[in-house]
C-alpha cells in the first residue's frame, strides 16, 4: 500500500503497466492485456483486466487491475505447438 509499480518492478515493466493504465483513463472503459513480468524463477505471463474507477461525479479517479498468472498455460501451448510442428514436418509415420 502506498507504493507504485516503479517501487516494485523494473522501470521498463512499470512503464508498460502505466501505459496500459493510461489507455483505460483515455478510453474510459475496461481493457484486457497480456503482460510479461520478470521474476526470480523466470518471466511470467499475466492476463490483466484493467477497468476505470469512477468518483461520485462520474469522473475517472483511478484504475483497478486484476491479473491472472497464465505462465503454465502459455508454456503448455508452446509445447503443444512445438510437437504439432514436429508431426507436421515429419515424412515418417508417427503412431501414438
Amino acid at each position: 500500500m502506498g507504493r507504485t509499480a516503479h517501487d516494485i518492478f523494473p522501470s521498463e515493466v512499470a512503464d508498460r503497466f502505466r501505459e496500459s493504465d493510461q489507455q483505460v483513463f483515455a478510453a474510459g472503459k475496461p481493457i484486457a492485456v497480456e503482460e510479461y513480468v520478470p521474476q526470480d524463477d523466470g518471466v511470467h505471463s499475466y492476463l490483466s483486466v484493467k477497468f476505470p474507477i469512477e468518483g461520485p461525479d462520474g469522473s475517472i479517479t483511478g484504475v483497478c487491475g486484476i491479473a491472472t498468472d497464465i505462465t503454465e498455460r502459455k508454456q503448455l501451448e508452446a509445447a503443444s505447438l512445438h510437437l504439432a510442428a514436429i508431426v507436421e514436418s515429419s515424412d515418417d509415420a508417427i503412431v501414438g
